[in-house]
């Protein structure tokens, strides 16, 4: 067998395990990545506040990215689970979805994050878009807002 068809049959082979993977994630991602100009992405990231801290004195800047077992979900707009942490690429402090299916700025597509596993001895937790306010464990991604940044704050 030559060098040259030998990069062939690789190329063959990486194709069709690309093309199962995508079939496989079809369900999650509506029907097909392909089809979308924009993939949609949510990147997540856990903290821990300070003992005494709450949702009204909540202060970003005096919380910490949790080194606990923790773990949380993406759901969809209706409360089915979708994805877990587990689906998630992690880089050591944030968790990142890719490909999730977008709406139209008139329609978008809602998920809603779900802090399945929360840090060891937290009482209470809250959801936003980084140094947003408000609860953001709801967001909306549509071709105009594709991607979103969001904390849980965890507190004690």
């Amino acid at each position: 067998m030559t060098e040259r068809s030998k990069t062939a049959g690789w190329i063959r082979t990486a194709a069709l395990a690309v093309g199962a993977v995508a079939a496989s994630l079809a369900p999650v991602l509506g029907g097909g990545a392909a089809a979308q100009d924009v993939p949609g992405w949510i990147a997540l990231q856990i903290w821990e506040c300070p003992a005494g801290m709450t949702a009204e004195t909540l202060d970003p800047w005096s919380c910490w990215v949790s080194e606990q077992e923790v773990a949380a979900e993406i759901w969809a707009g209706d409360g089915t689970p979708l994805l877990g942490t587990w689906d998630a690429y992690y880089d050591g402090w944030t968790w990142t979805w890719d490909w999730l299916t977008v709406g139209s700025a008139e329609a978008p597509i809602p998920y809603q994050i779900v802090q399945t596993v929360a840090p060891a001895g937290s009482y209470d937790w809250i959801v936003q878009y980084a140094m947003a306010e408000g609860d953001g464990s709801t967001v909306w991604l549509s071709e105009d807002a594709f991607g979103a940044d969001l904390h849980v704050y965890n507190f004690f």
